[in-house]
């Protein structure tokens, strides 16, 4: 529910204040599931199962893209939603792949990885991403015009999973 009331809260304060440059929502890529990779702006999304933690986030942040859609077509209030992609580095919470991997090095333990490491994942260092979206705010009005755009995040490196095990190992 934070992401939801938070977001609602935050975009009635935007348009409250009258926020004419632009409100930024913060999504995931989680909303794509296990087709994230290549998937677009018109990709469907994916809800499983009620309760399931990943999926309860992920349909919370799905919310808040319709919500700050919804407040974009009804009040014209500037947004744009960015989808960040395996963003990981200092201040990380929860336990991503590269995390993991690092930690079970680290310890030498064994990594397990599912089929045979050909799997592709993007990950973005998050002074990358925080770059990246410095960079790009500036530039935002010539992107948006008048419309809403969704921004995807962490394609700075796609990586085959055998091959960043290679490197961590």
């Amino acid at each position: 529910t934070v992401n939801m009331i938070g977001t609602a809260n935050a975009l009635e304060a935007a348009l409250i204040n009258n926020i004419s440059d632009r409100f930024i929502d913060f999504s995931t890529s989680e909303i794509f599931g296990s087709i994230a990779f290549k998937s677009s702006e018109e990709s469907n999304t994916v809800s499983g199962s009620a309760g399931e933690a990943r999926w309860v986030y992920a349909v919370s942040k799905l919310a808040g893209e319709h919500l700050t859609h919804a407040y974009y077509n009804q009040y014209k209030l500037p947004t744009v939603t960015v989808r960040p992609f395996n963003v990981y580095g200092p201040g990380q919470t929860g336990e991503g792949a590269l995390q993991i991997f690092i930690k079970k090095a680290l310890k030498n333990e064994d990594i397990y990885i599912n089929g045979d490491g050909s799997q592709i994942r993007a990950w973005c260092y998050v002074d990358d991403f925080v770059d990246g979206i410095v960079n790009w705010s500036g530039k935002v009005s010539l992107m948006l015009g008048t419309q809403v755009r969704k921004v995807q995040s962490g394609y700075i490196g796609f990586y085959l999973l055998a091959m960043v095990l290679s490197i961590v190992a």
